[in-house]
């Protein structure tokens, strides 16, 4: 594969690094902290502290302790939860494959990847989605489709149907 340049990448949301055979790009996902996805959370562990309370708890001084604990322990799930968006992604061409993410396919397989606005999806033939990244800058995502698509083999010319003459 020859080496790929689709242009200058952006400034924001990713490092590249061109490689002997293809390319190299660390993606840096942002998502957005959704409060009020946080706080449903933490108000839906409260109650379910509460209602154990109730029927768990005897002494009146310990509903307090086992209430906050959900709520914390609601509040930490989420957070794992949400965390998990923002560790980097690579995405690396290589002369025979493509690393996506940790996962690695043949250029065969890939028939194109598609940027829309802040998520990237690597489509294979007949619009399967065999992978996505999301909360990414815009431009970023773009650069990326730009290079892989770029990289991606020419189809073959179909075969001629006409006779060959003798």
């Amino acid at each position: 594969m020859a080496r790929i340049d689709p242009g200058p990448p952006p400034s924001r949301g990713l490092v590249v690094r061109p490689l002997d055979d293809g390319f190299f790009v660390r993606l840096s996902p942002a998502p957005a902290f959704n409060l009020a996805m946080a706080f449903a959370v933490m108000v839906g562990f409260g109650l379910v502290g509460f209602v154990i309370a109730q029927v768990m708890a005897s002494a009146e001084g310990s509903h307090a302790p086992i209430i906050g604990g959900s709520i914390l322990f609601g509040g930490l799930l989420y957070a794992l939860s949400a965390g998990a968006a923002f560790f980097p992604a690579e995405v690396q061409g290589e002369a025979h494959s493509l690393s996506w993410a940790g996962e690695r396919f043949s250029w065969e397989q890939i028939e194109s990847c598609v940027a829309d606005g802040s998520t990237l999806e690597l489509r294979g033939h007949g619009g399967r989605i065999l992978g996505t990244l999301e909360h990414l800058e815009p431009e970023a995502a773009t650069w990326v489709a730009a290079a892989v698509n770029a990289s991606l083999p020419e189809p073959p010319e179909p075969a001629s149907t006409e006779p060959t003459p003798p």
